[in-house]
């Protein structure tokens, strides 16, 4: 079982998720530690959060973009409330810029747990950050 899950809600099953697989190609040492899961918004998002939890990881990415920010919001809520210690990390355009008023970013700050925003240029040093803190 992975200790990262980098994730995303892709608008179709057509394509991989390139930031997906460019993040899982900079986790350095933890690249061992991850595992990739993606779903699309035509999935339920009980369902997408229950195979998420499947995977007891302790770290989730999730990768949000302008067609997916509803669904991965609500995925964001479900997961929260079924295990509040599961550090979400938000990355993508919809939670890159004006953080403070993204409606997922609050929904996720309201609920218990640990919260990070993962920005383009600082992935890195974040992932390095927060994998030395909770990975070990």
């Amino acid at each position: 079982m992975p200790d990262i899950l980098l994730t995303t809600l892709n608008a179709k099953y057509i394509h991989a998720a390139f930031g997906l697989r460019y993040l899982m190609a900079n986790l350095g040492g933890f690249r061992f530690r991850a595992a990739i899961a993606e779903f699309d918004i035509n999935q339920r998002s009980v369902e997408i959060a229950g195979t998420i939890l499947g995977h007891h990881s302790r770290f989730v990415e999730i990768g949000v973009y302008i067609w997916d920010v509803a669904p991965a919001t609500e995925l964001v809520v479900i997961l929260r409330a079924a295990r509040p210690d599961l550090v979400n990390v938000l990355g993508g355009p919809e939670v890159s810029y004006e953080c403070d008023r993204q409606e997922i970013v609050r929904r996720s700050r309201s609920s218990l747990g640990i919260f990070r925003i993962l920005v383009p240029c600082g992935f890195r040093t974040t992932t390095m950050t927060i994998g030395m803190r909770f990975i070990g």
